[in-house]
């Protein structure tokens, strides 16, 4: 399970659809994430392990969120390939349209960013 997140996180473009500045600037995001699913023996529940952030909480929520989904439904490789590229396309463009561009000019009477 842990190699197919990788393999698709690191494979999987952000979008084929648009490939726009925005999604490309979630998409290192998307591939510096490590995760890892696992069931509690005791209660069965599946949880999510982050082993590295891409530090950006919500992305890594939903990272989490998606493999518990597509693992809890999954029972090849292919499938979760499948399941997780579907899901990732649509968590970078659900971030990307939630982040300024990086060369978005400064709110007039903002402080200036480091």
């Amino acid at each position: 399970m842990l190699l197919a997140i990788m393999l698709i996180a690191q494979a999987a473009p952000a979008s084929t659809a648009d490939p726009s500045a925005d999604i490309t600037v979630v998409a290192p995001k998307l591939r510096r994430i490590r995760l890892v699913t696992r069931v509690d023996k005791g209660t069965g529940v599946r949880r999510c392990i982050i082993q590295r952030s891409s530090d950006d909480g919500a992305i890594d929520g939903a990272m989490c969120e998606a493999a518990i989904t597509c693992g809890s439904t999954a029972t090849q490789v292919a499938e979760m390939e499948e399941c997780m590229g579907t899901r990732m396309d649509a968590i970078a463009q659900r971030f990307a349209a939630s982040q300024p561009p990086e060369d978005a000019a400064p709110l007039a009477g903002a402080p200036p960013q480091p």
